[in-house]
């Protein structure tokens, strides 16, 4: 009898801990997508303007964080370097393992995605 309560406590912790792991890895993607997209949406839209790309990559931001993040949106910024001309998006998440099991987590892990891509295109 024993035994088993203790096979069945050791596997609830072996399920709970996939669960942890695949949640973490699925915010990880969507945080890369979300980078990828607005350093691609603010790259495509550089020749209109600086600050008319940053509104429409901030717009493209709101758009799929919610999609991804409902509720709590992640923190990005964007870097134009002219010199070298290229666009870098850095997007960062506080990730709390455990928020199933407990209202407020385990802590936080702060996760983050770089994306590049060139401010205009040299082969026009």
């Amino acid at each position: 009898m024993l035994e088993t309560v203790i096979s069945i406590l050791v596997l609830v912790m072996f399920f709970m801990a996939s669960i942890e792991v695949f949640q973490l890895i699925t915010t990880r993607i969507h945080l890369e997508k979300i980078a990828r997209e607005v350093a691609r949406e603010m790259a495509q839209n550089g020749d209109l303007g600086e600050s008319y790309a940053r509104y429409i990559a901030r717009e493209k931001f709101n758009s799929i964080a919610n999609q991804y993040f409902p509720g709590n949106k992640p923190n990005y910024n964007i870097t134009i370097d002219s010199a070298n001309n290229y666009v870098l998006c850095v997007v960062s998440y506080g990730y709390k393992p455990g928020k199933y099991l407990f209202r407020d987590g385990m802590g936080v892990i702060v996760l983050d995605a770089k994306a590049f891509y060139p401010w205009f295109d040299r082969n026009i």
